[in-house]
């Protein structure tokens, strides 16, 4: 069999590099979406300064800090309590539970943001809050973090799939006109995972069920909220202090979605440490 030179070496050029491409980028996908427990996890920064947190997250999208709720937590918290830190921005060292965020503090390495939290509030000695006020929190943070979220999740990875894909590729700067490859290999591997993700806390509900439980969650935290301008207080304001920013330049009110019933004093942004979004044009997070 003879080749013409050079339309058949271009084609078989051209298929060798689509063929590698798609290969890393499987790789890529399969670190970020299917990575095991690492029980010793490595400490990336060897010459760390004392009493300085190193917070590992996901690079800055245009429009939001992070595309994870509790990486805008964690680094509220820091930003919050004015706690020395360094931001790392990464998409190829994740926790030892193949997650974001994680720290290291004094060479050891603190991952899942509750845990981050307890042990920063420890190490640093901040003070709780009233006993009353603390049962509260953790009620509603616990609400939030083990059901509203993978409520939430529901909407990230099917009605908005597409374009927590984009947003994705953007924080990878991939060049546009390699996204032809990219976006079949993320859109299957983010089904599985949203099926991994969602099968063990919620089910398989209808979409009609999702949105029922959604609106039954943000009217707990509306009733909580009552007259008060906060949840659990009258005198910070997360927004003023440049900690975060409020949820409707991101779409969630002209979706529609909470258009009966909840206005943006209700059930937006007075929670106790911050509102945090799931992504670009997705629906938000309250964080606790």
């Amino acid at each position: 069999m003879s080749l013409s030179f050079p339309n058949d070496y271009i084609d078989i050029l051209c298929c060798a590099f689509a063929t590698a491409g798609l290969g890393a980028l499987t790789y890529c996908a399969y670190r970020t979406f299917f990575l095991e427990i690492r029980f010793e996890p490595v400490i990336h920064k060897k010459d760390y300064k004392k009493d300085v947190v190193y917070l590992y997250q996901y690079p800055r999208h245009a429009e939001v800090r992070s595309i994870s709720p509790f990486c805008l937590k964690v680094e509220a918290f820091l930003r919050v309590y004015k706690i020395p830190h360094e931001v790392v921005y990464t998409f190829f060292h994740y926790s030892r539970f193949g997650l974001m965020p994680y720290i290291e503090l004094n060479g050891e390495h603190i991952a899942d943001s509750e845990v981050i939290e307890a042990r920063l509030r420890e190490h640093f000695n901040i003070d709780d809050l009233p006993k009353k006020k603390e049962v509260l929190a953790y009620s509603l943070s616990k609400m939030v973090n083990n059901h509203l979220f993978f409520v939430l999740m529901y909407y990230k990875f099917f009605p908005s799939r597409l374009s927590m894909i984009n947003a994705i590729l953007d924080i990878m700067a991939w060049p546009k006109i390699l996204r032809p490859l990219a976006i079949p290999v993320f859109y299957v591997m983010t089904f599985f995972k949203g099926i991994q993700r969602l099968r063990g806390p919620m089910g398989k509900f209808k979409p009609e069920e999702f949105e029922l439980l959604l609106r039954k969650d943000l009217t707990i935290i509306r009733d909580a909220l009552g007259d008060k301008k906060f949840i659990m207080g009258d005198f910070f304001d997360a927004c003023r202090r440049q900690c975060i920013r409020p949820p409707w330049e991101h779409g969630l009110w002209a979706s529609g979605l909470f258009s009966a019933g909840f206005d943006r004093t209700g059930v937006s942004l007075k929670s106790c440490n911050t509102w945090a979004v799931l992504g670009p044009k997705f629906t938000p997070m309250i964080l606790l």
